[in-house]
């Protein structure tokens, strides 16, 4: 093994899908035009289309950061001249040499270098093993993923195996045209991400894979919560803001899920506020089978959504919030949510 180069992993790219195509007029130097759909190659195209406006994604990591790399970037004739993240950069000398300086430069106002921000992602329903990406400029398009992928990471404790929609849509804005000394409108074309799924379905579906699903709305509070089968108001725990114990909340380093038995999430689920009956007719709802009744894979499943929920208030809150909203649900007569 050699060290820095034997423990190096890099995902295949399998492609490019662009945002728009060169242009080549009479007597003119070829330039970029964007479009208003996805340009894919061949192999994608007879999947989703020639022209597609959306495509239906996965990530291959939990870390936006690694999912959508973002710099500032400088390109001259012989490729990549300089990059940098708004603090500091890394350019080439005149003899070759990479330097590190202070970002940004005079070259981000006068429009030589720019934001150049790279979406990395599967495509489930292609051919191959590997990695898309798309490579975008629009400041809209940056900021709309950015807060996509965070929104989704916080809610679903992760990204990585769900399924996502790529959209590129129109938006329009108003910009000052210099010549006509107005305003006008203009249409810009966008990305964000969507899911073809539920909020509901992808938080119990990240939770049976063993995901930890972290970051949810807290709870509601105890005048929120109704129903016979609920939780005491007065078990109910403080929230908006308000630190619970932290007895309740955290402890050590508790069996593993293979020695964890039914009565300890009995236990946890008491402590957190849902008492022994409450807490069957959850397990009975979730997994179709009296307590009794309940499978190995079953155990295992409550033993890790217990064990993750004390690893931080946060994750507990998460954890009480999915059961109450269960249990309204039941209590309102619906039945099974999924």
């Amino acid at each position: 093994m050699i060290k820095g180069l034997s423990d190096r992993r890099r995902v295949p790219r399998l492609g490019k899908i662009r945002l728009g195509v060169m242009v080549q007029e009479s007597g003119k130097k070829a330039y970029p035009r964007a479009t208003d759909y996805l340009v894919c190659p061949p192999e994608v195209q007879k999947v989703f289309g020639d022209r597609p406006t959306s495509l239906d994604i996965m990530f291959p990591a939990d870390d936006a950061a690694v999912i959508f790399t973002q710099e500032l970037k400088m390109y001259k004739a012989s490729g990549l001249w300089c990059a940098g993240n708004g603090e500091r950069a890394r350019r080439w000398d005149e003899q070759g040499n990479l330097k590190e300086m202070a970002c940004p430069c005079e070259y981000l106002e006068s429009g030589d270098c720019g934001p150049v921000a790279t979406l990395s992602f599967f495509l489930a329903d292609v051919p191959g093993v590997g990695v898309y990406q798309l490579t975008t400029g629009n400041q809209r398009s940056i900021v709309s993923l950015n807060t996509c992928l965070e929104t989704f990471s916080r809610m679903f404790g992760g990204l990585m195996g769900i399924p996502f929609t790529l959209i590129l849509e129109p938006e329009q804005l108003q910009r000052f045209d210099e010549r006509a000394k107005r305003m006008v409108k203009q249409t810009l074309h966008v990305l964000r991400l969507d899911s073809p799924y539920t909020i509901r379905q992808i938080v119990e579906w990240r939770g049976k894979q063993g995901a930890p699903v972290a970051a949810l709305m807290p709870a509601p509070e105890p005048d929120e919560v109704s129903g016979s089968i609920l939780p005491p108001a007065e078990e109910e725990p403080a929230h908006a803001g308000v630190p619970e114990p932290a007895a309740d909340i955290v402890t050590p380093a508790g069996p593993l899920v293979g020695e964890w038995d039914i009565s300890m999430s009995y236990a946890v689920a008491r402590r957190a506020g849902f008492p022994p009956e409450t807490y069957a007719v959850y397990l009975k709802d979730v997994y179709g089978r009296d307590t009794d009744n309940l499978t190995p894979a079953n155990l295992a499943d409550e033993a890790r959504a217990w064990q993750q929920a004390q690893e931080s208030e946060l994750a507990m809150r998460t954890r009480k919030s999915v059961l109450i909203t269960r249990l309204k649900r039941i209590s309102a007569g619906q039945g099974r949510l999924l």
